[in-house]
């Protein structure tokens, strides 16, 4: 415990007894130097330099009191508390043995037609729901895409600093497992063999996790995040510890920014920087970040993909830096919405480490028609703005602009994206709800449409696309000695059906 720390706690206990604006405190405390405790002399001295006079019964309470209290607080103080111990910080409204009431229902689009490419890389950009299937069909093999992302990742982090640590030991001996179990007939599901990164304040064994701080470069510890352990059960491949912001904020790190893929003179936004451009550029095929305040919806928002910040204890925060116990959260960031429902159902549910988390389903109705949707937002956070469109067609809310719906934000953009991507034509935008990501991020108001910059998703490629403006999506024109922006592949070289 440092003179400071000590000092304040001290001058605490004289402020419970009306004592903290007399000189008394301050002329004991110097008296107590360097031995660090009082005694009866030193309270008599500074009592008689601060004017005040205290009987023999008083004097012994004040030596009593400062000893004990000074004790409790080197007590408390040589009780670590590392970071990454969630504080059993939880509320749970439910009475005991209250089922949650929520749909158990999962029912995940049926398996697309699609035929490997004759170049790989041109899968890069595909879905998890496409790369699945050409895993599951044995077209591809879960070593020949992880070696494909690797390439990439290499290829692409000098441009887009992306990326802190690539896991290329556990990446193969992960795929290689994943090969074994399903030439055995033991496939796994939608993520079985598929490469994906963290966010690098998410502790994985054997590696570093530098929170993006400098201090912290080297820091390596002895266990797996609950989110990392979750994965690996259900067959997934960590190929990187991907970027984020100095102690989970923004999106510059102890090695720079990390950029958009859209236009590398751009950061990513962050917190979780790495995951959205790792995500966007096509470099992983899906990516877990964590949002405090917006760490999740504004690089996703800024990279054009789809990030989904679950409610509150959805997801264990075991094995994951905090940055606020109340407010974090874990979740996945992909280019499309099936694909953060897939996701979310494999990380969400309680481990009996962190408290909060409740034991709800996660349930997705891929079939479930648009028109029995009711989406809730506020008024407020939604003026002067760009009505929401699909095909030209802007998407209705009936009946809501004064009447406030209850709807979690992760049922809310799976769904609401869901629908979207179901509409036939166009492209379809990544909808903004939260006004805290609306007031920071590129995204056009009305009198901004014809010329601000916005990433999409195709709903039919499943490619990042642009919105048209002059420039089009960032490409490597006026730099020397850079990697072109990685780009999407044509829709023809695309894969998909």
């Amino acid at each position: 415990m440092d003179d400071g720390t000590r000092r304040r706690e001290f001058l605490a206990y004289f402020s419970g007894l009306g004592l903290a604006s007399t000189l008394f405190p301050g002329a004991l405390w110097a008296k107590m130097q360097p031995a660090g405790t009082a005694t009866l002399d030193g309270i008599r001295e500074a009592a008689k330099l601060a004017g005040l006079d205290f009987t023999a019964s008083e004097q012994q309470a004040m030596l009593e009191g400062v000893n004990k209290n000074l004790a409790r607080y080197r007590e408390i103080r040589g009780n670590s508390l590392p970071n990454e111990v969630p504080l059993p910080l939880y509320f749970d409204p439910r009475v005991p043995g209250e089922s949650s009431g929520g749909s158990t229902t999962f029912r995940a689009s049926a398996p697309p037609q699609v035929d490997r490419p004759a170049n790989l890389e041109d899968a890069a950009f595909l879905p998890v729901t496409h790369l699945a299937e050409l895993v599951r069909t044995k077209q591809v093999s879960a070593v020949a895409l992880t070696e494909m992302y690797l390439a990439r990742l290499e290829k692409y982090n000098p441009l887009l600093n992306c990326v802190v640590t690539l896991t290329k030991d556990l990446a193969m001996s992960q795929a290689r497992r994943a090969d074994s179990e399903i030439a055995a007939g033991r496939y796994l599901g939608p993520l079985h063999g598929i490469p994906w990164g963290a966010k690098d304040i998410i502790f994985a064994r054997g590696y570093p996790t530098t929170w993006g701080a400098e201090p912290f470069r080297d820091q390596t510890l002895d266990v797996n995040a609950a989110v990392v352990e979750r994965l690996s059960e259900s067959g997934a491949v960590l190929v990187a510890k991907l970027t984020t912001g100095e102690l989970a904020f923004g999106d510059q790190w102890f090695g720079g920014r990390t950029n958009s893929p859209w236009n590398p003179e751009d950061g990513s936004s962050g917190s979780s920087a790495g995951s959205g451009a790792a995500t966007a550029a096509g470099l992983v095929g899906f990516a877990i970040g964590t949002d405090t305040g917006g760490s999740i919806l504004a690089p996703s928002v800024r990279c054009g993909i789809v990030g989904m910040r679950p409610t509150f204890g959805r997801v264990s925060r075991f094995g994951v830096m905090a940055a606020g116990f109340s407010l974090d959260r874990i979740g996945p960031m992909c280019r499309t919405a099936e694909d953060c429902a897939l996701v979310l159902r494999a990380i969400a549910g309680p481990d009996g480490r962190d408290l909060s988390v409740a034991d709800v389903p996660v349930s997705w109705e891929a079939d479930r028609e648009p028109s029995t949707l009711r989406v809730g937002y506020t008024l407020i956070a939604h003026a002067n703005r760009e009505a929401p469109t699909v095909g030209g067609r802007g998407l209705e809310c009936d009946k809501l602009s004064r009447e406030a719906v209850v709807f979690h934000w992760d049922h809310f953009v799976a769904k609401l994206l869901q629908a979207a991507q179901r509409e036939p034509g166009g492209s379809v935008s990544a909808v903004m709800v939260d006004s805290y990501v609306r007031k920071r991020s590129p995204w056009p108001s009305k009198d901004t449409a014809t010329t601000a910059r916005a990433s999409t998703i195709s709903p039919t490629t499943c490619t990042p696309t642009s919105r048209q403006t002059s420039s089009g999506p960032a490409s490597s024109s006026g730099t020397t000695g850079r990697a072109r922006s990685p780009r999407p592949p044509p829709t023809s070289q695309a894969g998909a059906s």
